[in-house]
């Protein structure tokens, strides 16, 4: 859970773009689109603030739904990321936009 508002905020915008990138053709096959359980082992607390509940399909899991060791949870998707095929997009996107590597 971020404390820090600003990272948070960073936070959102990244998972934002990745989350689009994930659903345009020309960048899809750089992600994988997956279904996400989180089971804690202490109740959620109050006002406290997570990029979670921003996730596309966020749901918090029901007291009946919970397995006997947890006391809260939550459902959402979230995205995995091809890192070796992700960081040659990246360059040759920074590449085709003029940047040099050294």
């Amino acid at each position: 859970m971020a404390s820090d508002r600003r990272q948070l905020e960073m936070d959102l915008a990244t998972f934002e773009t990745m989350w689009r990138m994930s659903g345009e053709p020309e960048t899809e096959h750089l992600f994988m689109r997956l279904p996400q359980l989180e089971l804690y082992a202490e109740p959620e607390k109050a006002g406290v603030e997570s990029i979670l509940n921003s996730y596309p399909s966020y749901e918090p899991v029901s007291e009946k739904e919970l397995p006997s060791f947890a006391k809260s949870g939550c459902k959402f998707e979230t995205i995995t990321i091809d890192t070796p095929n992700y960081l040659l997009h990246l360059m040759k996107t920074f590449k085709s936009k003029g940047g040099n590597v050294v």
